[in-house]
């Protein structure tokens, strides 16, 4: 996954749409989540299905399964789609169901107290929306060639 150049500055906040094997993933009816799976104490796992015409890569009317990987988690939110847009999206600009935050508030904070370098991810799926500071994430999907 790689970000992509086309990032957006907002409040003095950068972002970039996150580039995938699929594209990039936009629209609310892009990613359905069926599972939350914490691995453990900082390792989360969503699974569910992606809406393949909301992919630029693929853009066919098919659902493609998805398994997004979290580790090394240090800060973890989950809040609800219209609730979230006056939490978590409120400064950000939702060009993508994807999205990488750089120098954020949250990265500082963790940065300050931990002195760690972290990723901060928001997830943007049908119902919910995750907003995830970790080490390392994968995302892989089950792409079957028909």
């Amino acid at each position: 996954m790689k970000a992509n150049p086309n990032s957006l500055e907002l409040m003095n906040i950068l972002q970039n749409e996150i580039s995938t094997e699929v594209g990039i993933i936009s629209g609310r009816d892009a990613i359905f989540l069926d599972k939350v799976n914490f691995l453990s104490t900082n390792e989360v796992e969503l699974e569910g299905e992606i809406n393949a015409i909301l992919c630029s890569f693929v853009n066919e009317e098919k659902y493609i399964p998805f398994k997004f990987l979290f580790k090394g988690i240090y800060y973890f939110n989950m809040v609800e789609l219209d609730i979230s847009l006056s939490t978590i999206t409120k400064d950000v600009q939702l060009s993508s169901s994807l999205i990488e935050v750089e120098d954020s508030v949250l990265l500082k904070t963790i940065n300050e107290v931990r002195g760690l370098d972290l990723r901060h991810l928001i997830i943007v799926t049908y119902d919910d929306v995750f907003e995830i500071a970790c080490k390392e994430f994968n995302f892989t999907f089950d792409i079957k060639v028909e």
